[in-house]
């Protein structure tokens, strides 16, 4: 049977070849239309998500700027516990932020973020403000990727100390295994801070490799690298650490080091405990 002869069976009057000709053209039309408006509705949101992030990352840094160290270290902490948790905001916090700062904070705290901020995180790394670049360094770091990891590792040999610092800083939120080697060889930089941040970066690496570095540190005569590397081979729960950590609990004049090595014992006892 036909198109035509099923079409006036059905009571339909049968469409004429050019007008069947027309409708055709104008729904390939209204189709090639729905596509563009729909192409045009993702780039838009894309590129509203990218002045977004930016946007974000802009109020977050400026809140941070000038704060003292002690108050910059509540800071890194929140970032970092709520860092992926779900969160509402309210109660004080409603009260005391507008709209836009609202909106930076809730970004900040969440799994949002995306590499559309990184050109405005990146600069902040180099800011004169210390918990600018702390902040910078810490988001930075979550984004993670092989291409910035390799970047972040190749500013470890920069003549200055600063931007040094902030990219281990960097690396160590990013908790990168591959970055080990890095660390390991900043362990000896000759800027005490960068070897303080180099011995807890280490510690967030969790693997094996980072265990022969550290225990070099704990003999560093800077008394918060020795801290700091104590802790980290605490969280490593490495076992080849028991005596070094029990002769450093022992001797060091430091009561910081001494707690530290305290703590890593037990934490090394504590993983050995369990089945």
């Amino acid at each position: 049977m036909t198109i035509e002869s099923r079409t006036v069976r059905s009571g339909m009057r049968p469409i004429a070849p050019r007008a069947a000709l027309a409708l055709g053209i104008a729904i390939v039309s209204l189709a090639a239309t729905t596509a563009c408006t729909r192409d045009a509705s993702a780039s838009e949101s894309a590129r509203r998500a990218e002045v977004d992030d930016s946007a974000n990352a802009i109020a977050v840094l400026a809140a941070v700027r000038g704060e003292s160290p002690l108050a910059c270290s509540f800071t890194s902490r929140a970032l970092e516990n709520r860092w992926g948790a779900p969160h509402r905001l309210g109660g004080p916090d409603a009260a005391a932020l507008d709209a836009a700062q609202a909106t930076a904070f809730d970004w900040a705290m969440s799994d949002r973020m995306t590499t559309k901020a990184l050109p405005v995180l990146r600069r902040a790394m180099s800011d004169a403000d210390a918990c600018v670049r702390r902040v910078a360094a810490q988001l930075v770091g979550r984004m993670g990727g092989r291409d910035l990891a390799e970047q972040l590792r190749s500013e470890l040999g920069s003549s200055d100390a600063t931007s040094r610092e902030t990219a281990v800083l960097a690396l160590g939120y990013a908790a990168d295994t591959s970055a080990v080697s890095a660390l390991a060889r900043a362990s000896s930089d000759a800027e005490p801070r960068v070897r303080r941040t180099a011995a807890w970066a280490l510690g967030r690496s969790r693997t094996e490799a980072a265990t022969a570095p550290l225990l070099r540190m704990i003999r560093d005569g800077d008394p918060m690298v020795r801290v700091n590397a104590a802790l980290s081979l605490g969280a490593l729960s490495a076992a080849s650490a028991v005596v070094p950590l029990s002769d450093l609990l022992s001797s060091d004049a430091d009561a910081r080091v001494r707690r530290a090595a305290a703590g890593a014992l037990g934490q090394i006892d504590n993983s050995r405990s369990k089945p």
